[in-house]
């Protein structure tokens, strides 16, 4: 998603009418204001969370999207999870569609607004490994819808490794 400001939505709007009812009206100032809130959230947001976990199985292989999962503006369902393919030990690659349509696409009479959004990350942050094995793990790469995850052991001397292919590995992308 890109980056917005209340011009890109339209805004600031100007009431045309007073508002005599505002129990069910709502006027152009508190819109505005509302607006301007949501923009300044694309700005700042992590655009998704995800995590996937790892596997032994050689590579390359590609995991079964029971053990990926993801949860952000593009949504949270089978459509919006990244492909995630072992590449090496210890090496995943996560690819998500090249861009999304928003959720008006669906809804009948919104034709005219539904966007199609870009996927653009350009920075990672907050990794964890979650597991039995003491580990850690870091975006090697990004490359507009690619991103590439590195999974270390903390044993010295910290190797690539697929820590027993149990690790919750997972983070967000903005």
């Amino acid at each position: 998603m890109l980056p917005r400001t209340i011009q890109a939505l339209g805004g600031p709007f100007q009431d045309g009418r007073l508002i005599k009812d505002p129990q069910s009206q709502l006027a152009a100032l508190f819109y505005n204001r509302t607006i301007e809130d949501v923009a300044q959230l694309t700005r700042a947001s992590g655009f998704t969370w995800f995590s996937f976990i790892t596997t032994s199985t050689a590579a390359p292989t590609t995991l079964s999207a029971a053990n990926v999962a993801v949860s952000g503006f593009f949504g949270s369902g089978d459509g919006q999870e990244p492909t995630v393919e072992k590449t090496a030990t210890g090496i995943y690659v996560l690819t998500w569609p090249t861009e999304f349509d928003d959720a008006l696409s669906a809804v009948t009479g919104m034709e005219s607004i539904t966007e199609t959004q870009p996927v653009v990350f350009t920075f990672a942050s907050g990794l964890n490994v979650l597991g039995a094995t003491n580990g850690h793990a870091r975006v090697s790469a990004i490359a507009s819808n690619v991103v590439t995850v590195r999974v270390y052991d903390d044993a010295a001397p910290a190797a690539l490794s697929d820590l027993g292919g149990t690790a919750t590995i997972s983070g967000y992308l903005r």
